[in-house]
Order: structure tokens, then sequence, then C-alpha cells
């Protein structure tokens, strides 16, 4: 029904404004552990994750990013810092100064933290919308097996109408038409990763 992104957030305070793909994964691979390997001050990084790697923003961020849904964090092993919502996430980075953690994109913009560039591309809605921003998903709603019926097929055909995908672009969401590019682009890299793309 949408695109999202998967970003890096970080506290308001923190000096850094910019990640590369490869320092990401080094540091959720434990290889790189103080901001001042980042061009910020010398402090260890507080890595938080999700405790379930089935959740959606942590399989999207294994595949995308490391092309496995099973890689293991090792960053992560003996650190009480996973959780298990979004929401417990992004308190904790608006109240750690040296916190990083991957979130969708569109609910870091309603909360107080800064969005990361990744390899130099803002995670901004024309990035994402056009594939510039890497970490690009789509947005799915899942219904029965079965087509919709009733209230389920209501809400369905009202958030793929002109006035549904309206309201999701005014959210600050990507709607279909805004990300069109994407389309092409998730096929790609849909086949490439090995995701099943319905």
């Amino acid at each position: 029904m949408a695109w999202d992104a998967l970003v890096v957030i970080v506290n308001q305070a923190n000096a850094v404004s910019n990640v590369s793909s490869e320092k990401l994964k080094k540091i959720y691979l434990g290889e790189i552990t103080n901001w001042k390997e980042l061009g910020g001050h010398d402090a260890p990084i507080n890595l938080i994750d999700r405790e379930s790697k089935e959740s959606g923003a942590g399989h999207m961020f294994r595949v995308l990013l490391f092309k496995d849904p099973n890689v293991e964090f090792p960053a992560l092993d003996g650190k009480p810092k996973k959780e298990k919502g979004t929401e417990t996430i992004e308190e904790l980075v608006e109240q750690d100064p040296n916190a990083l953690a991957v979130d969708g994109v569109s609910a870091a913009r309603k909360r107080n933290v800064k969005l990361l560039a990744l390899d130099g591309v803002e995670p901004s809605k024309a990035n994402i919308g056009n594939g510039q921003y890497s970490l690009f998903r789509p947005l799915y709603i899942v219904t029965d097996i079965n087509a919709p019926a009733g209230e389920a097929r209501r809400f369905v055909d009202f958030a793929l109408s002109i006035e549904g995908q309206k309201i999701i672009s005014n959210a600050g969401t990507v709607n279909l038409a805004e990300g069109s590019a994407l389309n092409g682009l998730w096929a790609a890299k849909s086949k490439e990763l090995g995701i099943r793309v319905q």
C-alpha cells in the first residue's frame, strides 16, 4: 500500500550525521564500538536492537544490509539492550546520547531522534521514493488468503484509493504513485536477495 525505509537513529545530541553501509555492518558485527570511529566523540556505541529477528524491521534490516535473515549480531552478545518493540527502542534512543538503533522511517519521524544519512544519502521522502536511499521496503496490508470481504475489503479499497493514498503521503510516507520508480528496483532487489515477491 506504500513504501517505507529503514533508518539509523541516534540521539539528537549526537554529532554524527552520516554512516556508511560498511561501517554500519561493522557496528552490528562488533568491529566498531566507539563513536570516534564514525567521527563522533570518544564514547561507546550503545547498540539497541529488537529481541526477535522475525520482527518486520529486524528481518528486513538483516536481509537488506547483510543479505542473511539469520545473521547474528555479536555486538549485542551479553548485553541487555534487546527490546520487544519499536516504541521502547525509540524511547531509549531519545534518552541515551550514545545510543544507535535501526527503525522504520515513518515511525522514527514522529520521535525526537536524529536520522542519519546512509552512504551520504539522506532518508528524505524524495530519496526514498526514487530509490537513491538504499534501505527502502514495501509496506503491505495482510488479509486472509482468500479475497478480503466486508470491513476488510472496504479498508483495503480505501487505503488504495486516491483519498487513502493522499492521507499516506500527507503523513510523510511514500505512497504508491510517489514510489512508482521503486517497483522495478524492488523486483530486481528481491530477485538478488531471494525475497519472494507477491
